[in-house]
């Protein structure tokens, strides 16, 4: 069993496309506003002239780990 000593965390950004926007994922994000009425999950994308939060369904990955799952698809 790992220890808390063999436990290895690693800040990795993943290379995303927005649009037609290249960016950097780096994070996923809890949005709750001040009452808690509302709640949603953004994506924390750098862009080359700014940060913002994004909606997931707007994110595509274009990084190996996304290229991963295209080639493990053709051999299924």
């Amino acid at each position: 069993m790992a220890s808390l000593s063999d436990i290895i965390v690693k800040k990795e950004l993943r290379l995303c496309k927005i649009g037609k926007k290249l960016g950097y994922f780096h994070c996923w994000e809890q949005y709750a506003d001040p009452g808690c009425q509302y709640s949603r999950v953004f994506g924390i994308v750098e862009f080359d002239d700014r940060i913002k939060r994004v909606d997931p369904t707007k994110i595509q990955f274009i990084d190996e780990t996304h290229n991963y799952l295209h080639v493990k698809k053709e051999y299924l």
